[in-house]
């Protein structure tokens, strides 16, 4: 993602606030993920925009259902076309959004003021999250690993010249590091020692990972869906449809779709959601990069320090190094969160050493 295309992608899709019906259009028909993400970048500028995205996203509707409207009032004045658009994508996208609010407790209540022909398929991961992960409680804001801070982070690196990389660093106030007393404690030996290669990298809501469509074939996630057209008589709560384990029809979701869907919750802060749908991957790829350092920060996130630093040790041992430097940096942020203070100084230590783009960061640790 140089800085050439980001700009022309940005002169095209920026110069108004509100996202156009072409826009859109072209999010729906572009296989080209990082066009793709320029729109969902403007899109997250409005909480509203990015739902609505969503919604025509993963409606079976297309932007032609707003013709016949455009022929009705074409003799309109011209202001009356964007609230026409609005009413359209609220129309479809209510329900949609309704089921993708963190605390939902009866999805069955949309099915229930639908007809019988409108249908609406749910991922097991829209509906109901492992009660191990429902329980979490997440971190105080101030103290997150937020997504707006890996997309700066990412954006800089990949801004950066490898040769000057080191010398860059945030905004210190962006920077998350802890009062930590200069002792006398050696560097550990470098552990991840091993063959490793940088693989080939995309895009999804500006957060960083590993294009697995370059290494696999045909890379697919399973997962379970549901299809409401009503609501069955049998089905009036949230442990109704959860507990109708025949219901549920088993499908495999091509990776990137659902990579995308999870990117998408992590970006927005929903971090159980993500988590959930990481591990999902992990399921079926135990060895999956992107699973195991998004859903390592989603641990973070959620106060399970050791679980974190569990699942940025496999990061470390991944073939591919594309992580390595940030699952470093949140390593020693997960031994200092969790009380471990030695383990924290020791892997500042090893990042200062090898003088890569937290070094600096990690001498303000240590000094703090």
């Amino acid at each position: 993602m140089n800085s050439t295309t980001k700009n022309s992608e940005h002169n095209s899709f920026h110069s108004d606030k509100n996202l156009s019906r072409e826009e859109i259009a072209t999010y729906l028909s572009t296989a080209d993920p990082r066009l793709k993400n320029t729109i969902e970048k403007k899109a997250l500028q409005s909480s509203f925009e990015s739902e609505a995205l969503e919604g025509w996203s993963e409606s079976e509707a297309n932007l032609t259902v707003l013709k016949s409207i455009d022929k009705k009032f074409e003799s309109k004045t011209n202001y009356l076309i964007p609230s026409i658009i609005v009413v359209g994508v609220v129309i479809i996208i209510l329900g949609i959004v309704f089921l993708q609010k963190d605390n939902i407790t009866t999805p069955t209540d949309l099915a229930s003021k639908s007809n019988a022909s409108t249908q609406t398929t749910l991922e097991k991961t829209d509906v109901v999250l492992p009660e191990k992960i429902d329980t979490l409680v997440k971190i105080a804001k101030s103290k997150a690993i937020k997504p707006a801070f890996m997309q700066a982070t990412f954006e800089t690196k990949t801004a950066t010249p490898e040769n000057i990389k080191s010398t860059q660093t945030h905004n210190e106030s962006e920077l998350q590091v802890f009062d930590l007393p200069v002792l006398d404690v050696a560097p550990p030996k470098n552990n991840y020692v091993k063959s490793t290669m940088s693989a080939k990298e995309i895009y999804l809501s500006d957060l960083k990972l590993v294009d697995y469509r370059e290494y696999r074939s045909k890379p697919a996630i399973k997962s379970e869906t549901l299809k409401l057209t009503g609501t069955p008589a049998n089905l009036d709560s949230i442990t109704a449809i959860s507990e109708e384990q025949e219901l549920w029809q088993d499908v495999s979701i091509p990776y990137i779709d659902y990579l995308r869907k999870t990117q998408s919750l992590f970006a927005k802060e929903n971090y159980k959601k993500a988590l959930s749908r990481y591990l999902t991957i992990l399921e079926t790829y135990p060895d999956d990069v992107n699973a195991l350092f998004y859903s390592a920060l989603c641990y973070y996130n959620l106060q399970q320090y050791e679980v974190t630093a569990d699942q940025l040790h496999k990061c470390l041992g991944s073939k591919y190094d594309n992580f390595s430097e940030e699952a470093e940096w949140f390593l020693a942020q997960s031994y200092q969160a969790s009380g471990d203070k030695e383990k924290a100084k020791s892997v500042y230590k090893l990042i200062i050493e090898k003088n890569g783009f937290y070094a600096k960061q990690a001498k303000i640790a240590l000094t703090k």
